[in-house]
Parts: structure tokens; sequence; C-alpha cells
């Protein structure tokens, strides 16, 4: 008989080594999706943010140079 590694147990059932490779399979791409969901987010989160702080800059920027433009004398 040939040497393998068990998944399953000593006496293996192919359904139990397929069910346990499945089980890990799933086990694995959920743990990385998890982790791709909680990367994706924080990028967007960082995207928006730095989005978001340069519009309320460019805001402050233009309530500023409207207020200085109020005490400009007119023509």
């Amino acid at each position: 008989m040939q040497n393998r590694t068990s998944l399953a147990g000593a006496n293996d059932n192919p359904l139990e080594v397929a069910a346990t490779r499945k089980a890990r399979t799933v086990a694995l791409l959920r743990r990385l999706g998890f982790l791709g969901v909680s990367i994706g987010l924080t990028a967007v989160a960082g995207l928006l943010g730095t989005h978001v702080w340069k519009i309320s800059v460019d805001f402050d920027t233009i309530l500023n140079v409207r207020k200085f433009c109020v005490f400009l004398p007119r023509h």
C-alpha cells in the first residue's frame, strides 16, 4: 500500500475525505473573502476620506476667497 497523508482518519472513507477537503477549502475561501472585503473597505474608506478632505479644503478656500473679496473695494 502507498503511504499517504490522512485527512479524515486511519480508515479513510472517500466520502469523508472529500467532505473534509471541501470543508477546509470553504473555510479557507471564507477567510480569504473576509480579508479581501476588509482590505477593500479600508481602501474605499481611505479614498473617500481623501476625496472628502479635498472637497472640504476646496470649499474652505472658496469661502475664504469670498470673504476676502467682500472687503475689497468694488470698482
